[in-house]
């Protein structure tokens, strides 16, 4: 996606988003993307999202090894045992 956004343009966003902070209206609390949201890209910036959160999903591993189940039991094991130390 490729949108050009004028300098005026971003510098109001950023500001905008500074002084109003993350709002219903635009879920970009400044710069480039609310400046693109702002312009009525919206439909384009959901899309991206949307692919960008596939792209994410498709690289997740589906499922944990018994050594990654293990591990993680472990490294909790031994958090609680330093969390038990600390209250000591």
């Amino acid at each position: 996606m490729s949108v050009s956004v004028t300098r005026e343009e971003f510098q109001e966003a950023t500001r905008e988003g500074r002084e109003s902070g993350p709002g219903d209206k635009c879920p970009y609390p400044g710069g480039i993307l609310a400046a693109t949201w702002r312009r009525g890209h919206r439909e384009s910036l959901a899309a991206l999202n949307a692919e960008m959160v596939a792209r994410i999903d498709a690289q997740r591993p589906t499922h944990l090894t018994d050594e990654a189940v293990t591990a993680a039991a472990d490294q909790r094991l031994r958090v609680l045992d330093v969390i038990d130390q600390s209250r000591s």
